[in-house]
């Protein structure tokens, strides 16, 4: 694959994370699916996510579809902070 884009055989952009919640804001991208993760889901429906949250609101926000991956490595303390 590194060869096909190299090649140009691929469209292919490197695109920075940091861009990524603006292009969706901006109806730019079109995003299927958000995979969240997550170390627990409260008895009302709220998320708490690990400390891995970057553009997790904008992926939510925008998603047809979300998938949450449970993380049990991480502590669930982290309710408070979030």
């Amino acid at each position: 694959m590194r060869k096909g884009i190299n090649n140009g055989d691929f469209l292919f952009v490197d695109q920075h994370l940091s861009h990524t919640a603006e292009l969706l804001r901006a109806d730019v991208l079109d995003i299927d699916f958000a995979i969240l993760e997550a170390v627990a889901i409260t008895e009302d429906g709220m998320i708490i996510p690990t400390t891995s949250i970057g553009n997790s609101l904008a992926f939510s926000l925008n998603a047809k579809s979300i998938i949450i991956e449970m993380n049990m490595a991480q502590s669930t303390q982290l309710e408070g902070p979030h």
